[in-house]
């Protein structure tokens, strides 16, 4: 079993994670820094020799008054896709944190395909929940985010970034569904379609996982009537 250590020096995990080919910039201290009110956990697998094969970062985000965190996991953890028993060991320590911290829920968005065999088996076997979501939009008719993913494609290409990750897509394959835009709208951009596992709740504390949706499900509400 590989060593986990928590990383003392950004740098040490920052070298990892951005050169991996498996490294996502959701998994970089870059992203954490944005974050700059979450929390943050950055953890290093090592061999028996001390080096380097695998990392994991998530943010926590703290809820106020009571002492307790969401912890978000994306695109993580780092490291060789054959190496599952890193994964795992990663994967185990991430829980460890979560629980240690006091955090009610794990939301964890791997950067798995869908009909990987960790989907199947190892989340399952840890607990994990698959979840689903949904979002709204406004001013859709405007379509600057076209211009704004252009400029980002733009920019990546420049870097010499190997992928742009467009997220999910809602629709694909019926054109009669209402979210069949949102897929062409991202197609249109000539990219592949790829099937990901999706995300997946760890819930430590139901009661405080539960009120806390219900929370943010009215404060959308009460915005809407709002506006």
């Amino acid at each position: 079993m590989p060593n986990i250590c928590r990383v003392s020096e950004y740098s040490e995990y920052e070298s990892f994670a951005s050169s991996h080919e498996k490294g996502h910039f959701l998994q970089s201290e870059r992203w954490a820094r944005l974050k700059s009110n979450w929390g943050r956990v950055f953890l290093l697998a090592k061999d028996s020799d001390g080096k380097t094969i695998g990392a994991v970062s998530a943010l926590l985000r703290p809820l106020p008054g009571i002492r307790r965190s969401l912890m978000v996991c994306a695109r993580g953890p780092v490291c060789d896709p054959g190496d599952e028993e890193t994964y795992e060991a990663l994967l185990r320590a991430l829980i460890a944190e979560a629980k240690s911290r006091r955090c009610y829920c794990l939301r964890f968005e791997p950067e798995l395909l869908s009909d990987d065999e960790k989907v199947r088996k190892l989340l399952p076997a840890l607990g994990f929940l698959k979840m689903d979501g949904a979002s709204g939009d406004r001013h859709r008719t405007v379509k600057a985010s076209a211009l704004l993913h252009d400029r980002a494609i733009g920019d990546a290409i420049q870097r010499g970034d190997r992928l742009y990750d467009f997220r999910g897509v809602s629709g694909y394959g019926d054109e009669k569904s209402p979210a069949y835009g949102i897929y062409r709208f991202k197609k249109g951009f000539g990219g592949d379609l790829v099937a990901l596992a999706g995300a997946y709740e760890l819930v430590f504390n139901r009661k405080v996982n539960d009120l806390t949706k219900l929370g943010q499900s009215l404060l959308k509400k009460w915005r809407r009537v709002k506006v």
